[in-house]
């Protein structure tokens, strides 16, 4: 079912939650780079990926505005956090290698804002419903995402995939999962890249 903020649960509680999950990312300030090599190495997808602290700071965020998702980390586990969080824009079972290099290739490095419009959870699953900017931030052509739902994964049962959170819409419109729409939505800074199939 669909849900708008409820004003009555905990903000404080929420925020401290979020926090308490933040502190205890990792801080590397690595860069994200594509661990695939273009010119011969099997495509896994192509997607934007961005920091887990990031996208965590940005839940901090929007739990200012939307307490109703305070259950969301009250009663996670932050072991089971997506670590490599990402916007998949093609998986290679949609596309063939040679299209996914043509179109993401030259894009690999690029800059790419991503917003996040709203948020879809239930006991096995939690995902960001995200827009993916039309073209990187320095203008150049950015492909539609080939998933319905596009969306970043944040946390998952271990029992289930990241990918179950294809079908978490589908389980908001039976009634076995809920979701918030975002008014002002959160936008983040993500990077094209491939990925390769050693890569989980």
């Amino acid at each position: 079912m669909s849900l708008a903020a409820d004003p009555s649960l905990s903000r404080r509680a929420f925020v401290s939650q979020v926090a308490d999950q933040v502190r205890a990312l990792p801080t590397s300030e690595e860069a994200l780079t594509s661990d695939v090599d273009m010119a011969s190495d099997f495509i896994k997808i192509a997607s934007v990926d961005m920091r887990q602290a990031l996208v965590h700071s940005a839940l901090t965020s929007l739990a200012e505005a939307h307490s109703c998702i305070s259950e969301l980390l009250q009663k996670r586990d932050k072991e089971n956090f997506v670590k490599d969080t990402h916007v998949t824009m093609v998986h290679f079972s949609q596309s063939p290698q040679s299209t996914i290099r043509t179109r993401f290739g030259p894009l690999v490095g690029c800059a790419v804002d991503v917003s996040i419009t709203g948020i879809l959870w239930n006991e096995q699953v939690a995902a960001l419903q995200v827009k993916v900017a039309t073209e990187t931030n320095d203008g150049k052509p950015v492909p539609t995402p080939m998933n319905d739902f596009v969306h970043i994964t944040v946390w998952h049962q271990p029992e289930v995939s990241a990918a179950f959170a294809n079908e978490i819409p589908m389980l908001v419109t039976e009634g076995k999962a809920e979701q918030v729409y975002f008014e002002e939505p959160v936008i983040l800074k993500g990077v094209v890249s491939l990925w390769g199939n050693d890569r989980r």
